[in-house]
Formats: C-alpha cells, structure tokens, sequence
C-alpha cells in the first residue's frame, strides 16, 4: 500500500471513531437514565429534567458525569403526619432549600446560576409514606459533572 492509503484509511478510521464517540454521548448515553419518583432521589443524583420551579412527580436519574441539569443540593424531611398537609405547608419547608446549596457546593466558582426546582410529595405518595423535600439546582444549560467539589 502506498503512504497516501494509509492517510485514507487513518482518516476514515478517526472519523468512524468519533461519530462513534458523538452517538455515544448524545444518542446512547443520554437514554441510559432511570425514570424514578422525585421523592426518591437521593443527595447527589442528577437529573435530565429542565423544570424550572417545581419537579414532577417522575424525573429521569442520570449519572452525574453524563448530561444533565440538575443536580439535589438536599434532601428536607417533612414532619412525619398522618394526614397530607396541603401544598403550602410542604413549599414552606422547601423554602428552606436555598440556604442549604452553599454548605452542599462551597466552593461552586462564580459564573453560572441555578434555578431553585423543589420536589414535593403527593398526596397519593405521602400515603405511602413519602416525607422527603427534594431541592435541586437547575442550570439554564446541559452540565457535565457534580456541582459539588
């Protein structure tokens, strides 16, 4: 084979592997996710979800080191009551969330901000004995890696 074969084949074979590279994160990888309850996440998982506000009561769980948008900063516990104790009662311990990111992420470099997104139990699952307040920050853009350092 001549020397400009080899520069053929080696640029068919580069290209080959960075489409390969391209589907993996964008087509394969982002799909690798698991469809959960909100209150079932846990401190550190991150989220493919772009709410911006309120979770919903299903979020998809991804691995922190693929794409994502958001990422839980803390977990609050709702008093443990029999009865559901309306919408209000839970937002007014999701207002707690934000003074809990900085102790989660001290060291977050200035630049990018986050939305706050709070995860509330429902009423069905606070019958089935969900208490947990989930705070999440949401970026504006995809993230790869951790908030946290």
């Amino acid at each position: 084979m001549r020397p400009s074969h080899w520069v053929i084949v080696a640029v068919v074979v580069i290209g080959i592997g960075a489409l390969a590279a391209i589907g993996w994160f964008y087509i394969v990888e982002p799909r690798m996710t698991t469809t959960v309850r909100a209150d079932h996440l846990r401190l550190g998982d991150c989220v493919r979800t772009r709410e911006s506000d309120v979770l919903p009561q299903e979020v998809k769980r991804v691995d922190c080191d693929g794409p994502h948008f958001g990422e839980v900063f803390a977990i609050l516990r709702a008093p443990d009551a029999r009865d559901y104790p309306g919408e209000d009662a839970l937002r007014r311990i999701g207002d707690q969330c934000s003074g809990k990111f900085f102790d989660y992420a001290p060291n977050i470099p200035e630049g990018p901000t986050f939305r706050l997104a709070i995860g509330y139990p429902s009423a069905q699952a606070w019958s089935e004995g969900a208490r947990s307040v989930v705070c999440v920050a949401m970026a504006k853009n995809e993230r790869w890696g951790s908030i946290r350092s």
